[in-house]
């Protein structure tokens, strides 16, 4: 298994070594790089063993895997039989086709509530709205009308 370490060329390995000769000097470079294949060793070896406690956990017949497979998509396919896949799919269509089906059909009603909704407005009496409007405006009248009491320092 061969790591990718970051998709980094040699020209970007070059110019990071130029940048780190201009940062901290020649005579440092050595030991930073040192200190940097450290760290990436310890890094490796943290992956490499939470891979094998992974499989561990797992059991035997996935003895073979590999981190790539812990994908859910991955992992699904060598977990669940093709033919079983397939019937999965057809059902996913099935249900996607009711969903579009639901959603028309709830466009119509709401077309057909709106249209009962303005036979309802027109059927109403005149008078019955007239009546409505007026105590609409008492109410806004008697909620409008303020306290005109002067402060206490204004009275004579």
């Amino acid at each position: 298994m061969t790591p990718m370490v970051l998709n980094l060329g040699g020209g970007d390995f070059l110019a990071l070594a130029l940048l780190a000769a201009v940062l901290f000097g020649p005579e440092k470079v050595p030991e930073l790089a040192k200190k940097l294949g450290r760290i990436v060793q310890f890094l490796r070896g943290i992956a490499n063993n939470a891979t094998d406690q992974i499989k561990a956990e797992l059991g035997p017949e996935f003895a073979d895997l590999k981190p790539s497979d812990l994908k859910p998509a991955n992992l699904i396919n060598m977990v669940i039989p093709a033919e079983t896949q397939s019937e999965l799919q057809s059902m996913r269509a099935e249900l996607e086709s009711m969903r579009t089906s639901l959603a028309q059909l709830q466009k119509d009603t709401a077309g057909d509530v709106r249209l009962l909704a303005d036979q309802v407005t027109e059927t109403v009496s005149p008078p019955a709205v007239k009546s409505a409007n007026i105590a609409s405006d008492a109410a806004a009248d008697a909620s409008s009308s303020k306290s005109t009491a002067k402060p206490f320092w204004m009275t004579t």
